[in-house]
Parts: structure tokens; C-alpha cells; sequence
């Protein structure tokens, strides 16, 4: 197939110097090469602080593999973790766990057709950490072992982890062309693993696993002349071996089948993905390019939207060097999609003759406001995959605002007439893929006729120009209600009492009606309150509890009192302001954010949602009538939801709508919205147990100032109705569900309750012991056993109506092994509980808990410190302990009790 590619000849900026540079690294960025042909990325960087992420990256993948090693680049993958020449078994695993990492999280890897990369996220590193993590690196490249055990042990996970995959939707057959490294999946079948020798190994391995093929990054917290210095010292050591990787070479479609269909109900669709050769993304020209086409695509969508309702054009990229242009459409049922094909290609095909410079310059004008919107720090994280992508593909990224705005320049500069010219390149489409989802009772579409229907809309193209755009939010100013702009009385007589904790940079404001108030600057220019209020599905009336369950929603369809819809909408979204409402178990939130500049009007905001809501009856009554007609629709039996997750909620006494049983249409009928705020204002808007947190660059006397007043306003209301007894577990439990996918495959929840008292102790201690368990089930049921490649263990604290925590592991395995897996987690659980941890053994996750507790609560992780100010709130924890933590932590032994 001939694919077309760009080329618009004598524009001025494919000729500049400038343009044909390529672009430059981000400012401190080293890259360079050994003399043994290793590629080496050093870059300091300080998002976040005290943190470094370090990649080992080869071109390496299944792509390299030959007929009878398919597998073979994975399975090494799964190897490297079990010991080299100078770190034997698992040495290495265990050294960087005692450094704070933990594996399958911050230490993983994984590979693809194209790449095998291994990442480790560690917190800072001394010089001496740092020389050995890369010399256990270099091991990997030139000396990795590969014992009968380790290669038996890892066959065994490896089958387990194929038995867990679910295929990814989009690789559809269609899309892989003729490649057989992409018709098949990188990890292998279970037949070609169980064939893997450890004579195909090693001949992979001293194949491919070469420096030449190799990239070395470093970016974080790191000193670059002591990185380099380490790098050439462990990685300059290697020789070159075996071959050089080449890049993958574009996909091919050839003696394939053009076009997929799906049949489902209700469905007439089609999706064309229309192959294109990638181009290089490394100079400032290619980076040009692909603007002008995402610029040329704003255009397409507007004439689109013109003429088709259900139409939507986008570009993305797909697999080794092959974009896709991919155009998707909608019709009623029983209309043909060709049709619809032709006219939407038409329209793409008229646009090179019928650009006009006022929709030009509408797209240039928004494709440059998200270029000047575009932010240049990077987190280190974010660094490593383009750093990866640039290793693997040469492209690069803009990393200045000079390279931006060069970038903007061309854009605007480009004339109408070279605009023509790139649409008629752009959109002369190659033959198709053809993805096509219709009903059962609609005709089949041949791919013969989809493929005349697009040459038949290139070949007439169709002039549909954008109506004139409407005024927008952007343009219609709506002025503030006088309830949003008044004075705030600040009265001191409200406060009971405050106190500054300066570990936490935390200020405490209890007032006298029952409230609290957690004032926690950070560098965010969004100024967020949040309120946590008492009360949730569990007080919720018992005996008509469905027609309560939506209260927040339905209270909130509306505006404010004083500014009703849809002028309310537009008002927050020309001020920059938001507003939602949730519940959960025992509480329900609201919360608003702001620029902190409008930090008065943003309490002001508040106090009219949860006083004065505009009570949107319409609004209400077309959403009921909508629940209605969908019920009506549906089946009359309806089932319980009997799935693994409802299971779950109702074993460790979560309460919410998807646990009981669905609404009525008599349950709908009854529901009464003035009822409803009635019910709000006398038992859900409470200042007793109130906790407002609020984060963003603030001034904290002059928040408190504006926040206190509208607090104080809240009264102590009544207690709300009986709580929902409580369907939590007293005793482990497992819980099971058949897998969709397989039959003699089940996902599983193993449930153990405790209980805690409310205090950092309690619940560090029963974190701490997760966490054991975790590594433990690791070590027994995944590496030792082989019965299930991705277990997981988590937590769950509910603090109401007693304070119950669940220790959770969960997974998927063959059903014949879930017995088993239950009596190994359960022995461990045992163990621990008779034989507690000694200070030796608590040692490495305590260090773990304070490197990632100082990793998250950053001063501009405002989200962060919002939920873990939270969290401990709901806890029962004070202040006071979240100021100690780290002694509390220290002199914890983890004693903890089961519930009884």
C-alpha cells in the first residue's frame, strides 16, 4: 500500500536553520554515549524533591524474537529479578526494598514488541546507593543468571500471568497488519513458554542484552558529575556483543482481512483508521507538522459537526511507526454507513479547496491558547517516558518557552493558501480499516463498498463552511450577585479555640458550634474547601431509604438562590470557580475551588449552595422522568448484583445504593425535592462534627477571616435517623466470582476483619501488618507457589459506627487454587498473630512508610494533604499525633487485634 506523506514545498520554515535543528534536551539535561556504544540521560530535577527515577531501557522485544523464541524477551524480563553474577537470587530485590522501594510497585519492568525497560523509583540515593543500584544494572546487561530453579519457578508465574491476561481491545487483528511479532502478544502462548529452554535463553539473552542497544537515565534528585562518574564506572566496563537493534519498521497490510464487524444490539456504527506513516517528531519542523495537522483536525471536526451529528475525526498513534487517522460515525439503525462514509470524506476532501481564514483563524487562535497553557516542568516520572520514546523513536518534546513561541510564530504565519495545500495532502486518505459495530437485523457493509465510498467522497468533495460561532461562556459576561460580593463580618467571638502545628504547617481552628477547620497553605494557585459533614447512606431513612439515596444530586441540579441556571454555570466557568457535593458511607462532602485572588467569593459560593440552592424543579423532573423511561426499558426481573464487588462492600459494612436493592418506579414517583431539602437542611447540614480543610497559596489570616463567618453560620442540628445495621464480617471470609472470561478461572476476596482503637498507633500498627502480609503473600503464593501472578493486599479502615479495619487480598487464579491460596494467606495471617515481628523485621517498612509519607505530602501536593488531613479526621486522629508521627512510628511493634 502506498501511503502518502506530508511534503508542502518552499514554505519558509522547512528551509530555516532554525527549523531543521533538532530540538533542544531540557535546560541541565546531559545526554551522551559510552565508547561501547551506551546511551546515557542524566537530568536534576525536583518534582518531585527527593526523589529518583532510574530506567534501564532496551530495544529489546518481542520484534527481535525468531520463530521458536516467541516469549523468550519477556521471560528474560522475569529473570533479571532472580540474581545476577555479582547479586545472586534475589539479593537485589531485598537491597532496594531496603531503601525504602517496594517490588511490583516502585521496582517493576515490562516488555513490549519493541522494548524491555526496567524502572525503579527510589528516594534520594548517597553516592555509595547510587553506584550499586547501577552496578546491579549493569549486571542485567552482561551477567545475568538463569538457574533451572529460577527459569522453572518463573514458567510457572509466567503461565499464571497469561491465564490472568485479558487481551487488549485494541489490538484488533485488523490493525496489526502482517507482522508476526504483532500478531501475537509479547508474553507468548502457554505452549511456546513451556517449550522455553535454557539454551534459547542464553542465546537471546548474549544476542540482544548488549550496552549498544541500551539507555541509561537518571532524573531526579541526583548529581550529575557523581552520576556520570557512577555511570562509566559500572555500565563503561561492558563490551559490545551479539547485533544491533534496528528500529521496527512500519506495519504492512497485505493478504489481511480490511474490516472487523461486531454485532450488538441497538448498534449501527463504523470506525475507518486510515494508515499513516509517523513522522519523525525530533526537529522543530516535525514538531510543526503535527501541530499544523491537529490544528487542520479542529477545522475537519467543525465542518463535521455542520453537516453530521454523530461524526468525530481524530489522529493518534498506534504502533511502531504507523499513525492512524481514524473517523467515526453513527447512524440511525437500517441506514447504510456508506453513506454516511462518503459524505463525511466528502466533507474532508472540500477542504482543500474551501478554507476560509476566519475558521483558519479560529483553530490557529485555540491550537495556540493550548500551547501558551502548555507547562515545561515535567515530573521525573514524566521525564522518563519521553526520555524512553525519544531512546526508542528519536522524537523529542518542546522543553522552552522560546521553542514554544518559535513554534506559535510559524503557526500564525502560515497563509491560507498553504493551509489548502497541507489539507489536500493531509486528508488524500489511503484504503482503510474498517471497524464497523451493528445490530443483528442491519445489513453487513462489504469493505469493497466502504472502500468505494471513500474514493467516491475524495473524488467529490463537498464545501460545508462552520456557522458563525455563537457567543460562548468565554464572551458572555455574567455579573456577580450582590450575595457573592458583600462584606464578610469577621466576628473572633465564634472561635472556641486554634493552634499552629509547625511540623504539619497545619492551623487548627475549633469553633464553638462544633466545627473544625485545617487552614494548610501549599504552592497550589487554587484555593480548595473542602467540607466533610457527618452523615451518609448508612443514616439515610431505612424504610424509604431509595428515595434519599440520590438527595445530593438532586439538590444540586441547580444554581444559587440568587443566581439561577444556566447563568450560575456560566458564572463559574468565567471565574474560574467549581462546586460538587458526594457521600459516601457515614459522611458526605462538599467541595469548592477557586483562583485564591476570589477566595471571598469562593466562601461566599459556599454558603449560598448549602443555605439558599436553587431548587431546579424542571431540571428535577425531566431527570426523574429520564430514571423512569430507563427502567420502563429494562427487564422487569432485574437481579441482584451478586458481583465481587458488592460482595466485598457488604462484608466489611459498606453501604451504598449498588448493595441494596434497584429503585422502583413507584419509588421514583414518590420522591419530593422540597421533601428532600427539607430532610438536608434538618439533618445532613450540621456544624456539629464539621471538618473544613482547606489547601491552595493562601494568606492564612485572611482566609480565616472570610471562612470562619460562613462556618459559624451552621448550626448544630439533630442527630439524623438510626443507622443501617451493619452487614460486616466478624470472622475471615472468602468471597468468590466466576471470571467472564474463562470458567475455570475465579477472582476472589480474602476478607479479615480487626478492630483499632482511634489513635496513630492503632492504625500504623494495622497498616504496617498489611503490608507484612503483603510481601509475604508475594513471596509464598506468587514465587514460591506460582498459583497467581498479580496478588494484591489493601486496607480498609471504617472508623463508623465502631472502628473496624478489613485486611483484604485479593486476585484471580484458576478455581481449583483458591482453597489453597485461602489456606496459605490464612497461615500467614496466623503467623503473624502468633509470632510478632521483631524491630529487625519492622525496620525496612517503617522506613518505606516515612519516605512515602514524604513523598506524598509535598508543599504542592494539595490533593495530598486534603485527603490524608481527611482520612485521619475520620479516624479519630488528632493533630497532635499526625505532629508526631514519626516518634509514633518509630516506637511502633505492631500488635493489633482481630475482631471477635
Amino acid at each position: 500500500m502506498k501511503i502518502q506523506r506530508m511534503l508542502v514545498v518552499g514554505l519558509w520554515w522547512l528551509t530555516s536553520a532554525i527549523f531543521a535543528q533538532d530540538l533542544p534536551l531540557p535546560q541541565g539535561a546531559i545526554k551522551e554515549q559510552l565508547p561501547n556504544g551506551l546511551t546515557y540521560i542524566v537530568l536534576p530535577n525536583d518534582q518531585p524533591k527527593n526523589k529518583l527515577e532510574i530506567r534501564l531501557v532496551l530495544r529489546v522485544g518481542s520484534y527481535q524474537e525468531a520463530a521458536g523464541e516467541e516469549g523468550v524477551a519477556h521471560f528474560i524480563e522475569h529473570l533479571a529479578f532472580n540474581g545476577s553474577a555479582h547479586y545472586p537470587e534475589r539479593e537485589a530485590v531485598s537491597y532496594w526494598e531496603g531503601l525504602g522501594a517496594k517490588y511490583g510497585e516502585t521496582i517493576n519492568a515490562f516488555t513490549t514488541d519493541d522494548r524491555t525497560v526496567y524502572s525503579l523509583s527510589l528516594p534520594t540515593l548517597a553516592d555509595a546507593d547510587l553506584s550499586k543500584t547501577l552496578h546491579i544494572l549493569a549486571d542485567w546487561i552482561g551477567t545475568l543468571s538463569f538457574s533451572p530453579a529460577a527459569v522453572e519457578k518463573e514458567r510457572a508465574i509466567i503461565l499464571e500471568e497469561i491465564a490472568s491476561y485479558r487481551e487488549d481491545k485494541d489490538r484488533l487483528p485488523i490493525k496489526v497488519g502482517n507482522d508476526p511479532a504483532l500478531v501475537r502478544l509479547p508474553i507468548g502462548t502457554p505452549s511456546q513458554v513451556k517449550g522455553i529452554t535454557l539454551e534459547k535463553l542464553h542465546a537471546f539473552y548474549h544476542q540482544w542484552y548488549a550496552p549498544q542497544n541500551a539507555c541509561v537515565m537518571l532524573i531526579g534528585d541526583i548529581n550529575t558529575q557523581e552520576a556520570e562518574k557512577a555511570i562509566k564506572s559500572t555500565f563503561g566496563v561492558l563490551s559490545q556483543r551479539g547485533k544491533v537493534t534496528m528500529p521496527p519498521v512500519p506495519i504492512i497490510y497485505r493478504n489481511k482481512p480490511l474490516i472487523a464487524t461486531k454485532i450488538e444490539a441497538g448498534k449501527n456504527e463504523v470506525t475507518l483508521y486510515f494508515p499513516k506513516t509517523m513522522h519523525s517528531l525530533s526537529t522543530h519542523a516535525g514538531l510543526l507538522q503535527q501541530t499544523q495537522e491537529e490544528t487542520l483536525l479542529r477545522m475537519a471536526r467543525a465542518r463535521l459537526r455542520e453537516a453530521l451529528s454523530q461524526a468525530h475525526i481524530d489522529a493518534y498513534w498506534y504502533l511502531r511507526g504507523t499513525d492512524f487517522l481514524s473517523l467515526e460515525l453513527r447512524a440511525p439503525i437500517g441506514q447504510k454507513l456508506s453513506t454516511e462514509v462518503q459524505k463525511a470524506v466528502g466533507i474532508l476532501s472540500g477542504m482543500q479547496a474551501s478554507l476560509t481564514q476566519k475558521e483558519v483563524a479560529i483553530a490557529v487562535a485555540r491550537s495556540v491558547k493550548e500551547l501558551q497553557e502548555a507547562r515545561f516542568e515535567k515530573t521525573s516520572e514524566e521525564y522518563a517516558l519521553s526520555f524512553t520514546d525519544a531512546f526508542l523513536f528519536g522524537e523529542a518534546f518542546l522543553s522552552t518557552p522560546a521553542d514554544r513561541d518559535t513554534l506559535i510564530k510559524a503557526l500564525e504565519t502560515t497563509t491560507l493558501q498553504q493551509w489548502k495545500a497541507l489539507a489536500k495532502t493531509y486528508f488524500h486518505l489511503p484504503a482503510p480499516l474498517v471497524v464497523e459495530t451493528i445490530d443483528n437485523t442491519t445489513h453487513k457493509t462489504t469493505y469493497k463498498h466502504y472502500k468505494q465510498a471513500v474514493r467516491k467522497g475524495q473524488r467529490h468533495g463537498i464545501n460545508v463552511l462552520p456557522k458563525e460561532e455563537t457567543p460562548t461562556m468565554d464572551t458572555l459576561a455574567i455579573a456577580p450577585p450582590a450575595v457573592l460580593t458583600a462584606p464578610i463580618n469577621y466576628n473572633p467571638e465564634v472561635i472556641a479555640s486554634e493552634q499552629y502545628f509547625k511540623r504539619l504547617g497545619v492551623h487548627r481552628i475549633v469553633l464553638k458550634n462544633g466545627a473544625t477547620i485545617y487552614l494548610k497553605p501549599t504552592t497550589d494557585p487554587t484555593l480548595n474547601i473542602s467540607l466533610l459533614f457527618k452523615g451518609g447512606y448508612a443514616s439515610l431513612p431505612q424504610h424509604n431509604s431509595k428515595q434519599y439515596e440520590d438527595i445530593l444530586s438532586y439538590l444540586h441540579l441547580g444554581g444559587i438562590e440568587a443566581l439561577k441556571n444556566p447563568d450560575y454555570e456560566t458564572f463559574l466557568y468565567q471565574n474560574d470557580l467549581t462546586f460538587i457535593a458526594g457521600m459516601d458511607n457515614y459522611h458526605h462532602l462538599a467541595m469548592a475551588t477557586a483562583p485564591v485572588a476570589k477566595s471571598a467569593m469562593l466562601c461566599h459560593l459556599l454558603k449560598e449552595k448549602l443555605l439558599h440552592p436553587e431548587l431546579a424543579k424542571d431540571e428535577f423532573q425531566t431527570l426523574i422522568k429520564e430514571e423512569q423511561q430507563q427502567l420502563s426499558s429494562e427487564s422487569s426481573k432485574t437481579q441482584t448484583d451478586n458481583s465481587l464487588d458488592v460482595q466485598l462492600h457488604k462484608a466489611i459494612g459498606t453501604i451504598y445504593p449498588p448493595t441494596r436493592e434497584p429503585k422502583t418506579l413507584s419509588d421514583l414517583q414518590t420522591i419530593d425535592l422540597n421533601a428532600l431539602h427539607s430532610y438536608y437542611q434538618e439533618y445532613l447540614l450540621s456544624s456539629e462534627g464539621l471538618l473544613c480543610v482547606i489547601t491552595g497559596d493562601f494568606d492564612i489570616e485572611t482566609v480565616k477571616k472570610q471562612i470562619c463567618p460562613v462556618i459559624a453560620m451552621l448550626k448544630p442540628q439533630q442527630a439524623s435517623h438510626r443507622e443501617a445495621p451493619s452487614t460486616a464480617v466478624r470472622k475471615p471470609v472468602l468471597l468468590t466470582a466466576p471470571s467472564k472470561e474463562s470458567p475455570q478461572r475465579a477472582s476472589f476476596n480474602i476478607v479479615y476483619p480487626f478492630t483499632y482503637e482511634p489513635h496513630l498507633g492503632s492504625v500504623l500498627s494495622l497498616k504496617l501488618l498489611a503490608e507484612v502480609i503483603r510481601d509475604r503473600v508475594v513471596s509464598e503464593v506468587r514465587e514460591r507457589k506460582g498459583l497467581i501472578y498479580s496478588p494484591y493486599t489493601t486496607i480498609e479502615l471504617r472508623p463508623s459506627p465502631a472502628h473496624q479495619a478489613y485486611i483484604i487480598v485479593s486476585g484471580m487464579a484458576d478455581t481449583k487454587n483458591v482453597n489453597e491460596i485461602k489456606t496459605t494467606v490464612d497461615n500467614i495471617v496466623q503467623t503473624l498473630k502468633n509470632k510478632p515481628l521483631t524491630a529487625e523485621q519492622l525496620a525496612p517498612y517503617k522506613k518505606r512508610f516515612m519516605i512515602n509519607k514524604n513523598e506524598s505530602l509535598t508543599p504542592d501536593n494539595s490533593y495530598a494533604w486534603r485527603t490524608y488531613l481527611t482520612d485521619r479526621f475520620k479516624d479519630g486522629i488528632p493533630l497532635e499525633e499526625l505532629e508526631q508521627y514519626e516518634e509514633i512510628l518509630l516506637d511502633n511493634d505492631c500488635q493489633h487485634k482481630e475482631q471477635h
